[in-house]
């Protein structure tokens, strides 16, 4: 599994969740994999996955989008999306 973190250096919330991320990402170790992106330097990529709101969480799962979160989220609303992805049959 992936977990990107879609995010930018002006946007007021994605420093917070990338703290929440940071907390948690050692829980998921050798199940989910964390990874960050710069919005300013990857506008092809947003588009490709109508990112239009910061921060958004995108999780894949097999290579394909399972889940968007969209917006700061806490810690245990990540962990039940990750939880219920990892979970999934």
């Amino acid at each position: 599994m992936l977990l990107v973190d879609f995010r930018a250096d002006w946007c007021l919330q994605c420093g917070p969740q990338e703290t929440v991320l940071q907390r948690i990402c050692g829980e998921y170790e050798n199940r989910v994999h964390f990874a960050s992106l710069d919005v300013g330097l990857y506008p092809e990529v947003c588009e490709r996955y109508e990112v239009i709101g910061l921060p958004a969480l995108l999780l894949f799962k097999n290579g394909r989008l399972q889940e968007r979160l969209a917006g700061f989220k806490t810690a245990p609303l990540v962990r039940l999306a990750l939880n219920k992805l990892i979970n999934q049959a």
